[in-house]
């Protein structure tokens, strides 16, 4: 079976194409950055995530119908944003939330991350798919914690995130006493956001802290080796809930303990360190540096309970099953 998918180097495509497709057996990957009539020949399913850049959908439809391929779409969020969030007013200028939309109704299927999303898209598409991300255990995933005489607390992420830091600035001023670090992944000083996020994360830079230059997707996950406990704070909105629970999974796949905003995607999971006030932040670090070997119990926990219930081979395997289907092999 032929795959053709779109790949530019996005964290989206990489965890919800590239991956799961290149450590998939029994398939011939083909990766692009743009879709040309050559490339489809042959070709059983293209798969791509959210939209395809550059291309129309009539273009699309045509090759479709010449080479007979079948289109499946790949939503890891939705496609609709509120007017809080940081790319609101260019998914209006270019109509991308609507783009997305007409992508799910021409799909021959469409996969998602969680049966919330999911619900979102049956009125759309009832042929839907849940398959959630997971963490192979795979090259860059494989990479060892580094010591640390102190403990490091931990976020990385784009400045999409901007309002989810703030939930961090008055909290993190009661941090100075702690014999911690913060750490921040992904960190440009040539972006005014990503300066904003540092100095809310860092009290202005008067705590212990590391910033992290941005590495490219392929190695972004070596970030991770200066992660003991991770910081996941996520304002509550729509859009927001229908996002994945991958930073979970990153931080579990580390070995590390994570205190994270109560809110959806990551509800309901368990040996996590839930926040429903400010005050919390402190109240779970507190206990972490505390309770050392509790906090190891717990953070071994997460570990095996993320490589049961989102394993990667298991997923991928389903994936596979699913693309046989839509394909009609």
């Amino acid at each position: 079976m032929k795959i053709l998918i779109t790949y530019d180097g996005s964290a989206p495509k990489y965890h919800r194409l590239l991956m799961p497709c290149f450590l998939m057996p029994g398939i011939e990957l083909v990766s692009t950055h743009e879709i040309t009539d050559e490339l489809c020949e042959g070709v059983d399913i293209l798969y791509f995530n959210r939209i395809i850049s550059n291309q129309s959908i009539n273009n699309i439809l045509a090759l479709k119908e010449k080479h007979g391929f079948k289109i499946i779409a790949d939503f890891d969020d939705h496609w609709e944003l509120g007017p809080d969030h940081h790319l609101y007013d260019m998914y209006q200028l270019t109509q991308a939330s609507d783009l997305m939309r007409e992508w799910i109704k021409e799909a021959d299927a469409v996969t998602v991350t969680h049966e919330r999303l999911m619900n979102e898209v049956r009125p759309i598409n009832h042929n839907v798919y849940v398959l959630p991300n997971a963490i192979p255990k795979y090259g860059q995933f494989m990479c060892a914690k580094q010591t640390s005489d102190v403990t490091r607390l931990f976020w990385a992420g784009g400045v999409t995130h901007v309002k989810d830091i703030e939930l961090l600035r008055g909290s993190v001023k009661r941090f100075a006493d702690m014999p911690v670090q913060m750490v921040m992944g992904g960190y440009s000083d040539k972006n005014p956001a990503y300066k904003r996020m540092a100095s809310a994360y860092t009290n202005g830079g008067l705590i212990n802290h590391e910033l992290l230059e941005p590495l490219p997707v392929a190695d972004y996950y070596f970030m991770y080796s200066k992660c003991d406990v991770a910081l996941i704070p996520l304002t509550d909105t729509r859009f927001n809930s229908h996002k994945s629970n991958l930073k979970i999974l990153e931080a579990a796949n580390i070995g590390a303990n994570v205190i994270v905003s109560n809110v959806h995607p990551y509800k309901d999971i368990p040996y996590v360190n839930y926040v429903d006030s400010a005050g919390d932040w402190r109240k779970w670090v507190n206990w972490i540096l505390r309770n050392p070997d509790a906090a190891k119990d717990q953070a071994a926990k997460l570990q095996q309970y993320c490589d049961e219930r989102f394993n990667f081979a298991r997923i991928n395997k389903t994936r596979y099953e699913i693309l046989c289907t839509v394909a009609n092999k």
